[in-house]
């Protein structure tokens, strides 16, 4: 994994021990155009699109972590499909720096920076598990009681396995069906997970190697 990308991710933040997903203040939201011709479309251009579809949404670090590829290849990957019409483009401002979404064109644009903010470390988390869990699925929860949450389903030690995945921001509130959370800080996580519940942080999942997956997340203990 590219160390040089993690730096770019938490060196800007003013609150240290956050990353620059932590809350979302603005966004811009850049609707792809009509369908260009985009001929040949390389094997890379379908996986990120096949990826994008899937996650909900990518930022550069998750193409990256996903395909294993050089940033310079998923930027741009991610340019000339943006060009071509075929991914729409976010731009997010938070409390620390901003960063860039994109979403397979056609597809639910983040309502809010928030938003915008949670789907990015979702991305991320999805593209670590996508390597990694055994027998991967994952799809984007969508409804008017809550923002945007995910499902992942893999194959556990007792089978078939279900977790509702949240990632709360700074000012929001977890939500008590997650079964895991992905908070801005360990201390957020530390403070905001409700009993018995697992979780963990943006800079772990930021600073997550392939193979340690599995150790990223904690189980909180009840007293």
């Amino acid at each position: 994994m590219d160390s040089a990308m993690v730096h770019q991710e938490t060196d800007k933040v003013n609150n240290p021990g956050a990353s620059i997903f932590a809350r979302g203040i603005a966004l811009q939201r850049l609707k792809a155009g009509p369908v260009q011709e985009f001929s040949p479309i390389s094997g890379r251009a379908r996986q990120v699109l096949a990826i994008g579809a899937e996650a909900g949404c990518l930022t550069r670090r998750a193409v990256v972590t996903a395909l294993d590829c050089g940033t310079l290849a998923a930027t741009g990957t991610l340019k000339n499909l943006s060009r071509a019409g075929l991914l729409d483009t976010v731009n997010v401002i938070t409390d620390s720096s901003f960063f860039k979404l994109w979403v397979a064109g056609r597809q639910w644009l983040p309502a809010t920076a928030q938003d915008a903010c949670r789907m990015a470390i979702l991305a991320l988390f999805y593209a670590l598990a996508r390597r990694e869990v055994p027998e991967f699925g994952w799809r984007i929860l969508r409804n008017s009681q809550h923002p945007p949450m995910a499902e992942m389903t893999f194959k556990g030690k007792a089978g078939c396995e279900r977790w509702v995945i949240d990632a709360p921001r700074r000012g929001e509130n977890p939500a008590p069906r997650a079964d895991l959370y992905i908070f801005p800080t360990r201390d957020d996580a530390l403070a905001l997970t409700p009993e018995g519940k697992r979780y963990t942080n943006d800079l772990a999942v930021l600073s997550c190697r392939r193979g340690e997956l599995r150790v990223v997340y904690e189980k909180k203990r009840v007293d």
